[in-house]
């Protein structure tokens, strides 16, 4: 049964900025795609605008902005965070292990 993954990249300095743009491009390249990328830049504007002028288009920032909004409305703390049908299933400590065991108890 095929899973759909969302990728979070986080970044916070344009001195990385070689490592940002090859992490987004392994992620476009890899086996399982991703359904999407999300970008998050911590507290700098200067890499905010070179990384939106970079990889943005108006349908994912609308997209990026309203998954922040709704993560702050559910007060997400933990990274990762998964929802599987709007319910919370928090950080599962295993990773991946994790991720595929939720997915198998709600029949994913």
């Amino acid at each position: 049964m095929p899973y759909e993954v969302s990728i979070v990249i986080c970044a916070y300095t344009e001195k990385r900025w070689q490592a940002l743009v090859a992490a987004i491009e392994s992620v476009r390249h890899q086996t399982l795609p991703a359904r999407e990328i999300i970008l998050v830049i911590d507290h700098n504007s200067a890499l905010f605008q070179r990384a939106q002028a970079c990889f943005a288009n108006d349908r994912l920032l609308d997209k990026v902005l309203a998954d922040v909004q709704s993560g702050q409305a559910l007060k997400v703390r933990a990274t990762p965070t998964l929802f599987i049908n709007e319910q919370f299933y928090g950080n599962p400590a295993d990773g991946a292990e994790g991720i595929a065991a939720i997915l198998s108890q709600v029949g994913r």
